[in-house]
């Protein structure tokens, strides 16, 4: 973990890591199928709840995790608005829910 770089790039940089291991053992990201989902916690906002996102591949789970931090950093209606955008995504979460609508998801954020 020597070759990850600062933390504002540690998703970014572990994606890079990980590209570079499958392919020098001759397989890549997409031949493996590596997937994966984020555990996110924002305490000031949500205490010891945590935003858990879909199951989706390395790629993706590092785009969304910058946005969540980005948006953590914003304050809570943006927070809020990507949480949304989390509950709504379709995919399987950890437990297999299926996506919410809108609705369902404002009224659970």
């Amino acid at each position: 973990l020597s070759a990850l770089g600062s933390r504002s790039n540690l998703g970014a940089d572990l994606a890079n890591v990980c590209r570079e291991v499958l392919v020098s053992n001759g397989t890549s990201l997409e031949e493996v199928g590596l997937r994966c989902f984020i555990r996110f916690a924002a305490r000031s906002y949500l205490g010891n709840t945590f935003i858990i996102s879909p199951v989706l591949p390395l790629d993706e789970v590092v785009l969304l995790r910058q946005r969540l931090i980005d948006a953590r950093t914003a304050g809570w209606s943006s927070l809020r608005e990507v949480w949304i955008s989390v509950l709504t995504c379709c995919g399987s979460e950890v437990k297999s829910r299926k996506a919410r609508s809108r609705e369902e998801a404002e009224a659970f954020v």
